[in-house]
């Protein structure tokens, strides 16, 4: 018996192509939802921040980070979120990290912006990052 090579090439390329998880659902729950959904949605987000190969499913993370960041703990994703703000090229990416590490209560990321507004390039972005550090530092008193 004699196998078609496009049969082979099409085994080949099923045995090889890696597994592809389906991508966290970033689906807000209502906002009377119960603590138990929240916890889901936050770990949920904090998946979708480690993923370093979408940029699109990061930058949806970061917008609900910023517009639901008093009901979510993202906390395990928060160097995660460093990582975008300090090293990513395009200044939205940028704004969107900064905007969702805002909303984290954390003294470790106050001490940051307020370090990282001293050597920010973009005047634009060190003002908003000082902003930003006086609003956590403000909120853990």
């Amino acid at each position: 018996m004699s196998r078609s090579p496009l049969f082979l090439l099409l085994a080949f390329v099923i045995a090889v192509a890696p597994a592809r998880a389906d991508p966290p659902d970033l689906t807000p729950p209502a906002t009377d939802a119960d603590a138990a959904t929240w916890v889901t949605f936050s770990d949920n987000l904090v998946e979708a921040l480690h993923t370093t190969d979408n940029l699109g499913l990061q930058t949806s993370a970061l917008q609900h980070v910023a517009a639901y960041g008093d009901r979510v703990d993202v906390s395990a994703a928060k160097f995660d979120i460093v990582r975008l703000y300090r090293d990513h090229s395009d200044t939205r990416v940028r704004m969107a990290a900064l905007a969702a590490l805002a909303q984290m209560d954390d003294g470790w990321v106050a001490d940051f912006l307020l370090r990282s507004a001293r050597f920010e390039k973009d005047e634009h972005l060190a003002r908003l990052t000082l902003h930003a550090a006086q609003a956590v530092a403000a909120r853990r008193g």
